[in-house]
């Protein structure tokens, strides 16, 4: 016995022509995909390059801030009314935030002047690892009070906060501008702070490690005690400065 199957389809060529139409649809879903993808890489590559070069400018300008916070004799707060050092007379009259302005503007952001939006100084906090602005020039008795209590004190003048941003020339997209996206503006922020990098203990090293050209320092802060030991008025030797490390605020 023989059986025979047959089967007809219809449409034809006709069939053929939708899936092609089918296939060109698909693929510019995926160009555009693709396209997208390569404008987010790219254009956030470039991003973090220009952020980079911010907090670059923001860290020098909150170093060159801080180095100056007190006048040389550490009598007060370096606030621009007096020079830094009386016994100059070339010394400019210019407060820790004006050197820490002129140093951040001295940076570049991808060939762009760095904008500054803000200097200031103020108080940080070891606790709470926050900076408290504070546009005093007095300085605090600091043999009245523990360096817990100095940590709290938002009247202890030891950081200058500087913010840098690319507002005015933002950062220009590559890739971006197919979706939307005509460039972007993005900051940094950094803090500064007095402090010590560290100590050592007694017979740690038998030779200095540095060594003053003019007079011995005329006081020191003996971190290891509750009830330090420290400057009558303000920081006269200029202890090492450090850097906070701040995330930086990037908005499209």
């Amino acid at each position: 016995m023989t059986i025979q199957l047959s089967a007809s389809c219809s449409g034809g060529p006709t069939l053929h022509r939708r899936q092609r139409g089918v296939s060109t649809v698909l693929l510019a879903v995926a160009l555009f995909m693709l396209l997208g993808f390569a404008a987010l890489a790219v254009d956030i590559s470039n991003l973090y390059v220009a952020r980079n070069e911010l907090h670059n400018a923001a860290d020098a300008g909150a170093l060159a801030g801080v180095r100056y916070l007190y006048v040389k004799d550490g009598t007060r707060v370096n606030d621009g009314t007096q020079p830094y050092d009386p016994s100059d007379p070339n010394d400019p009259y210019k407060s820790a935030e004006v050197r820490a302005t002129e140093a951040a503007k001295a940076n570049k952001s991808q060939s762009s002047s760095v904008e500054v939006i803000s200097a200031q100084r103020g108080h940080w906090s070891f606790t709470t690892r926050t900076f408290t602005a504070n546009p005093s020039p007095d300085p605090v008795d600091l043999f009245s009070k523990t360096t817990s209590e100095l940590d709290i004190d938002p009247n202890f003048i030891n950081a200058v906060e500087v913010k840098t941003a690319r507002s005015e020339r933002p950062v220009e997209s590559l890739f971006g501008w197919a979706l939307g996206f005509d460039n972007y503006k993005v900051g940094a922020k950094s803090v500064a702070y007095i402090g010590f990098a560290g100590s050592l203990r007694p017979h740690d090293a038998d030779e200095p490690i540095a060594r003053r050209p003019t007079a011995p320092m005329t006081a020191a802060w003996d971190v290891s005690s509750p009830r330090a030991t420290r400057p009558a008025a303000g920081p006269t030797s200029r202890p090492t400065a450090a850097v906070v490390p701040m995330p930086g605020n990037s908005r499209a």
